[in-house]
C-alpha cells in the first residue's frame, strides 16, 4: 500500500479542484456565508490522507453566541492556497515524475525476475564430460523423435531397442521389464501391457536408497513427441553418460524409461508393482517446448524434495502448480510411482504449449536453452539425492516461490501463522490510523467493497477477452490449452486490460472514498484470499498472503515514521507496496504460461498489483483520468488485433481439427468431430450439430454426419459371470477385438469401486476406483481403457455400485482414416487434432447380469 500525507488542509476534493484553488466548504446550517478559504480536519487512511470537510467539523462544535468584533481582534487574512502537486515542498503530494519512476521500477524488476528464471544458453558437445550438454542430448533427441511411437506399435519397439543399445554403450546393463500395468484417476482406469527399459548404476553404499530418474519413450498418436517426452528421454541418456563418466554415487541410480505413459502411466505402474518404494523420483515431462523448465508436480508432503530442489541448478517454479495439479485431469508417471511408495517431483517446460502432442512437436521447434535447463536441474537433483538422503524420510508439504533464481520455501506449518499475521497487520494498521488521524472506518469499509468490485471486474474482463478471441478465431478452441502458437501479444493484452481497470478506478474514486481506501481494501481481500486458499490448496496461499503482509508492513512503517519525515515515510510505504506488486505480477505471468484460460486469474492478480499502487498510479496519471484509461483500452484492442494478425493459421502454423469414423454393431456409421466450431473441411463430413447416440471411448462428439458403412466388426464381449458383493455387483467378462485393434474401451453405466484386468496370463492386476468428476458422457460414469491388448483378448473383473443388470458400451479403435471411403487428406492449413482424432471406432452395447 503506497502511502503519503499532504499538507494539513489539503484533501481529495482540493486535488480535483486543481492546484492553487480551494474547494469551498458547504454553508453551515446557521445561514452564514461559506468560508472563503480551505478548512478541513485531516484524517488519514492506512495508505493516504482521508479528510472531512469543515461542515463535518461544524457539526461537532456548535457555534458560539455572536459578539461584537473590533478591528484589533479581526481575523487574519486568508492563508495562501496550497502549492501545486508538482511543488518541491517536501510535504506535498507525490510528483508525477516520481510516481512514473516507481511504476517503471516495478515493471522493470518484474521483467528482470522473469528473465532471471529463463533458460540458460545451451552447452556445446565440447563441454566437460561431467556436465550436461544440450548439444549432446540433442543428438539423441534427433535420432529418437523421427515419428509417432505409441505403445505396442512397431515404431515403439524400434525406439525401445535403440534405448537398450544406447544405455549399453554407456557401460550399463539395461533390461526390458515386461508386464501389465494399471492406474486409476477418479472413475477413469487404464490397463495394458508395457515394456520399460531399466538400467541401474550401483552406488557405493548398500542400503543408502535409490534415486529413480524417469522419462517416457512412447508418444501421443500422430505426434513425434520431441518435447513430450523424447527431450526428457534424451536428457536421461545424457545424465547417465555424465554420471558414468565420474565417480559412482553413494546411492543407486535407476534409469527408468517407461512405456505406456500416454495410455495411462502403464509402465510406471508396472515398475511400481514390481519394485515398490521407498525411493526418490526425478520425473521429466514435456508440457511445452520453450521457456523455463519448472517444478510442476510433487508427491504429497515431500518437503525435503523441495529443499533439494531449492539448491539445484537453474531451479524454477512456484508451489501453485503442484498444489493445483491433483485437481487437473492430467496425470504423469509420478502419480503411479507415488502410489507405489516413492517421493519425488516432476519437471516440465511450460511455454510453447501450442505444440503439445501435435504433429508439429518436432526437434527443430524445441528450444535448446530449455533442454539445457531441463537437463541441468534434473542432473543436479539426481546427484544431490544420490549423494545425500535418497530415502526422504520426512513427509510434510512446503510452499515455495522462485525469485531471481532463488527458491524461497517454508513448511506448511507456517501457513496459519502467516495468515494470522496478515490479518493482524490489517487490524493494527486500522487501529494506528484511527488513533493518529481520527475516524476513517467508513471510508475503509467502502474502499474494501470497491476493491473487491475492481478485482471482480478485472476477472470478468479477462474471461471476456478469451471468449472474444475464441469467437474471432474459432481455431483457438481446438489448440492445446487454448494457446496460440505465438501468444506474446495476447498475454500483453491481458496485462493492459487489467491496467485499464486500475486506471478507471483511479479516476472514478477520487471523491468520497479515495484511492488510498481502495488500496487498503485490496490488502484486506488478499488476506482473506490467503486464509481461504490455505485451507483449499495450501501451496497457493502465498500468492495472496505474502503481498498482504509486505504491503501492510510498509504502510505500518509509514505511520510509525510520522509525518515529520514525509520522504522517508513515502519510501518505506512504497517499498512494501512494490514488493507485493512484484509478487502478484510474477504470478500473473506464470499463470498465463498455462494457456489463455488463465487470463481470468492473471487479470485479477495484475489488477490487485495495480490497486495496491493506486495512489502512485493516480499521481502518475494526474488530471488525465479519462484520457489514460481510454488509451489503455485502445492499446488492449491493438494488442488483440496484433496477436490475431501475427498468428494466422496456415501451412506453417496449421489449425488443429479432429475427425473420427464411428461404426456400431447394427451397421450404422458416422463421421464425428470433437471440435466446438469445425472448419469447412471438417464441417463437410460433420454438418449436423450434436453427438451420436453410440457411446464414444473418449467422450462426446460435438458434430456428426453420415458415413459409408464399411462392415467394421464391433469387439466381441463374452460374459463369464456375475455375483453379488457387499454394496455392489461383480461382473466378469472377456473382451476381444475381431479386427486386431490394440485398444479396447469398456464403459459402465454405473460407477465402479474396483477393477481387475488379466492379459497374457499376467494378472489380475487390480486397483480400487475412487470417486471422480462425471465423464463427458453421463450415461456411462466409469471408463476403462485397455492398451496393447493381445489377439486373445483380455479378462476384466469389474465391481460396480448397486445390484442388478449392468449395461456396458465396449468399443475398439485403430489409427488411420485413409482406408475409409470418401476420406480425403486435410489441406495444408489444417493438421490432426486431439488424441481422439484420425481413428476408426467400432462399438456395441451389451447388458450383463440378467
Amino acid at each position: 500500500m503506497a502511502e503519503w500525507h499532504g499538507p494539513a488542509g489539503r484533501d481529495i476534493d482540493q486535488e480535483r479542484a486543481g492546484p492553487g484553488r480551494a474547494t469551498p466548504d458547504p454553508a453551515p446550517a446557521t445561514g452564514e456565508p461559506p468560508a472563503t478559504g480551505p478548512s478541513t480536519a485531516a484524517a488519514t487512511s492506512p495508505v493516504g490522507t482521508l479528510s472531512t470537510t469543515s461542515a463535518d467539523a461544524a457539526s461537532a462544535d456548535a457555534p458560539a453566541e455572536p459578539r461584537p468584533v473590533d478591528a484589533s481582534s479581526a481575523p487574519p487574512p486568508p492563508l495562501p492556497p496550497p502549492p501545486p502537486a508538482t511543488s518541491t515542498d517536501a510535504r506535498g503530494p507525490v510528483r508525477p515524475v516520481v510516481a512514473w519512476v516507481a511504476l517503471l521500477i516495478v515493471v522493470a524488476v518484474a521483467a528482470l525476475a522473469s528473465w532471471a528464471a529463463g533458460p540458460p544458453a545451451a552447452r556445446s558437445a565440447a563441454a566437460p564430460p561431467d556436465l550436461f550438454s544440450a548439444e549432446r542430448a540433442a543428438a539423441d533427441l534427433d535420432a529418437l523423435a523421427t515419428g509417432p511411437a505409441v505403445t505396442g506399435s512397431p515404431a515403439g519397439d524400434a525406439v525401445r531397442d535403440r534405448l537398450v543399445a544406447r544405455l549399453a554403450e554407456l557401460g550399463l546393463a539395461p533390461q526390458v521389464q515386461r508386464g501389465t500395468g494399471i492406474s486409476v484417476k477418479g472413475q477413469t482406469a487404464s490397463a495394458g501391457r508395457a515394456e520399460n527399459v531399466v538400467a541401474t548404476l550401483r552406488g557405493t553404499a548398500p542400503g543408502a536408497g535409490r534415486v529413480v530418474v524417469v522419462a517416457h519413450y512412447d508418444t501421443a498418436p500422430g505426434s513425434p513427441g520431441a518435447a513430450d517426452d523424447r527431450a526428457s528421454v534424451a536428457a536421461v541418456l545424457e545424465i547417465a553418460r555424465a554420471l558414468t563418466a565420474g565417480p559412482p554415487p553413494r546411492a543407486d541410480v535407476v534409469f527408468l524409461l517407461t512405456d505406456g505413459e500416454e495410455s495411462g502411466q502403464l509402465g510406471a505402474a508396472l515398475f511400481g508393482r514390481l519394485q515398490p518404494g521407498p525411493g526418490v523420483v526425478v520425473n521429466g515431462e514435456g508440457e511445452g517446448n520453450a521457456g523455463p523448465s519448472m517444478l510442476v508436480q510433487l508427491t504429497p508432503g515431500a518437503r525435503p524434495v523441495v529443499a533439494a530442489f531449492a539448491g539445484a541448478d537453474h531451479s524454477a517454479g512456484h508451489s501453485v502448480t503442484p498444489a493445483l495439479f491433483p485437481l487437473l485431469p492430467d496425470a504423469t508417471d509420478l502419480d503411479a510411482l507415488g502410489a507405489a511408495g516413492y517421493a519425488g517431483l516432476t519437471l516440465s517446460p511450460m511455454d510453447g504449449r501450442a505444440y503439445h502432442q501435435s504433429p508439429l512437436d518436432t526437434p527443430d521447434r524445441l528450444d535448446r536453452g530449455t533442454l539445457q535447463q531441463h537437463g541441468d536441474t534434473m542432473l543436479s537433483l539426481v546427484r544431490g539425492f544420490a549423494d545425500g538422503d535418497a530415502a526422504v524420510p520426512e513427509r510434510y508439504g512446503a510452499t515455495f516461490v522462485t525469485l531471481f533464481g532463488l527458491v524461497l520455501h517454508y513448511p506448511d506449518g507456517a501457513l496459519v501463522p502467516l495468515v494470522l499475521l496478515s490479518f493482524a497487520i490489517v487490524v493494527v494498521y486500522a487501529m494506528l490510523a484511527r488513533r493518529q488521524r481520527g475516524a476513517v472506518g467508513p471510508r475503509l469499509v467502502a474502499g474494501s467493497v470497491l476493491a473487491l468490485l475492481g478485482l471482480i471486474v478485472a476477472g470478468a474482463l479477462g474471461t471476456g477477452l478469451v471468449q472474444l478471441l475464441v469467437t474471432v478465431q474459432p481455431g483457438y478452441a481446438a489448440m492445446p490449452s487454448v494457446e496460440p502458437y505465438r501468444p506474446g501479444f495476447l498475454r500483453a493484452a491481458v496485462a493492459v486490460l487489467a491496467a485499464f481497470v486500475v486506471l478507471t478506478w483511479a479516476g472514478l474514486l477520487r471523491r468520497r472514498v479515495g484511492r488510498p481506501g481502495v488500496a487498503f481494501g485490496t490488502v484486506l481481500w488478499l488476506a482473506v484470499a490467503g486464509a481461504v486458499l490455505s485451507g483449499i490448496a495450501p501451496g497457493t496461499a502465498f500468492v495472496a498472503t505474502l503481498p498482504a503482509i509486505t504491503a501492510g508492513l510498509g504502510a505500518i512503517a509509514a505511520l510509525l515514521v510520522g509525518d515529520e519525515r514525509p520522504r522517508v515515510q513515502l519510501l518505506v510505504s512504497l517499498a512494501g507496496a512494490l514488493l507485493a506488486a512484484l509478487l502478484l505480477l510474477l504470478q500473473g505471468s506464470a499463470v498465463l504460461l498455462g494457456g489463455l484460460p488463465g487470463a481470468t486469474l492473471a487479470a485479477v492478480l495484475y489488477a490487485a498489483a495495480g490497486l495496491l499502487l493506486l495512489p502512485v498510479v493516480a499521481a502518475a496519471v494526474g488530471r488525465r483520468t479519462r484520457l489514460v484509461p481510454v488509451l489503455a483500452l485502445v492499446v488492449t484492442a491493438a494488442l488483440v488485433a496484433a496477436g490475431v494478425a501475427a498468428d494466422p493459421f496456415g501451412p506453417a502454423y496449421p489449425r488443429p481439427t479432429a475427425l473420427a469414423y464411428v461404426a456400431d454393431a447394427g451397421g450404422g456409421a458416422w463421421w464425428v468431430t470433437s471440435d466446438p466450431t469445425p472448419p469447412d473441411w471438417t464441417r463437410h463430413y460433420t454438418p449436423q450439430a450434436g453427438p451420436v447416440a453410440t457411446p464414444l471411448p473418449t467422450g462426446v462428439g460435438h458434430w456428426r454426419g453420415p458415413a459409408p458403412a464399411t462392415g467394421v466388426p464391433a469387439p466381441e464381449v463374452t460374459a463369464i459371470g456375475t455375483r453379488d458383493a457387499p454394496g455392489g455387483t461383480v461382473v466378469t467378462l472377456r473382451v476381444r477385438s475381431l479386427r486386431g485393434a490394440g485398444t479396447i474401451t469398456v464403459q459402465a453405466a454405473r460407477p465402479a469401486v474396483d477393477v481387475g484386468v488379466t492379459m497374457d496370463g499376467d494378472g489380475p492386476v487390480r486397483s480400487r476406483v475412487g470417486p471422480g468428476t462425471p465423464l463427458e458422457d453421463p450415461r456411462f460414469p466409469f471408463r476403462l481403457q485397455l492398451t496393447d491388448v493381445p489377439a486373445t483378448g483380455a479378462t476384466v473383473e469389474l465391481t460396480v455400485a448397486g445390484p442388478g443388470p449392468l449395461q456396458l458400451a465396449v468399443s475398439d479403435s485403430t489409427p488411420g482414416l485413409d482406408a475409409v471411403p470418401g476420406f480425403a487428406p486435410r489441406p495444408a492449413e489444417l493438421t490432426r487434432g486431439r488424441a481422439d482424432s484420425d481413428v476408426v471406432i467400432a462399438s456395441r452395447l451389451v447388458v450383463v447380469g440378467y
